[in-house]
Order: structure tokens, then C-alpha cells, then sequence
């Protein structure tokens, strides 16, 4: 938004905590053109906390529980997958001596795009010639976890 709204001008505001000062971002997103199209209100939805569209994460979580409910968890898992990444990324670090320059470069590449590292470990097995023993050291699993992922992509199934 590059409108001037008021969330720009103060958007640590948007995201506070005490009740005096979401009802102050409340007021304020009666003042943003945006709001009448309920575009921040859709975006709200997206987030578990922040003030959008003149919802709080309380209000939204009163208006739909389990629409509110599904992104929180949503978001929890997004997280936790992205933690995953971040400790392959820094295992990356002890295959060193196995893998060249390039494939250390193609895995960090990998680890940046995916979100889950069933499919991070089944495109580093078919890119870059990694075995199950060195997929297994870079997420922290056993070689079983690494072949049953192969074997999911052969059938074409994917884990939940």
C-alpha cells in the first residue's frame, strides 16, 4: 500500500497488544479508502494477529472460529517447516567434504524453494545424486524416513 493509509504512517500500531491501542488502529482503518473494498479485511484472514480491515485477531476469531482456527494452524505449520529448512541449511555445513561447490549452492537453491523437506530431500536425491545416508545427515531423520519419501514420489503419493 503506497496510498498513505494509516497503517503506513504508524504500522507498528496495526500489530499492538493493548486493547487502547488496537481500538486506536481500529479507528484507523476508517479513515483508509481500502477498507470499503474490503481488501485488509480479506487480508486479515491471512494472519493470525494484526488489525485489518477493522478486525482485530479477536474479532475475527469471534466472526468465524474455525476459519481463524485453520489459519493459526496453517501458519504454525508454515513455520515449522521453514524451521526445518533453516536446520538442513546449516547441516549443509557438514556435508562439505562430499558434495562440491556447485551441488552446495543447488541444495541451498533447494532448501530456499521448498516448503517441506519430503519434497527438499526427494529433489536433492534426483538433482544432485545425494544418497539416503546424506539426506538422512541433512534433515535429521533415518535413511528409512528418506526411503519411504522415495517411495511416496514413485507412486506418485505425497505425505500429509
Amino acid at each position: 500500500m503506497s496510498d498513505g493509509s494509516p497503517c503506513e504512517r504508524n504500522p507498528e500500531l496495526w500489530f499492538a497488544s493493548r486493547g487502547k491501542d488496537v481500538e486506536a488502529a481500529k479507528a484507523g482503518c476508517e479513515e483508509c479508502p481500502l477498507s470499503r473494498y474490503n481488501a485488509c479485511r480479506e487480508e486479515g484472514w491471512k494472519h493470525e494477529f494484526g488489525v485489518f480491515g477493522g478486525l482485530s485477531h479477536v474479532d475475527r476469531q469471534a466472526i468465524d472460529p474455525k476459519r481463524w482456527n485453520d489459519i493459526r494452524l496453517a501458519n504454525r505449520r508454515d513455520s515449522n517447516a521453514r524451521d526445518e529448512m533453516i536446520r538442513a541449511s546449516e547441516n549443509l555445513a557438514r556435508l562439505a567434504g562430499e558434495l562440491s561447490e556447485d551441488q552446495r549452492g543447488v541444495a541451498r537453491g533447494i532448501l530456499a524453494t521448498e516448503r517441506d523437506r519430503v519434497t527438499a530431500g526427494q529433489r536433492m536425491m534426483s538433482e544432485l545424486g545425494m544418497n539416503a545416508s546424506q539426506v538422512a545427515s541433512l534433515f535429521g531423520v533415518t535413511r528409512d524416513s528418506v526411503y519411504r519419501w522415495v517411495t511416496w514420489e514413485r507412486r506418485g503419493a505425497r505425505a500429509a
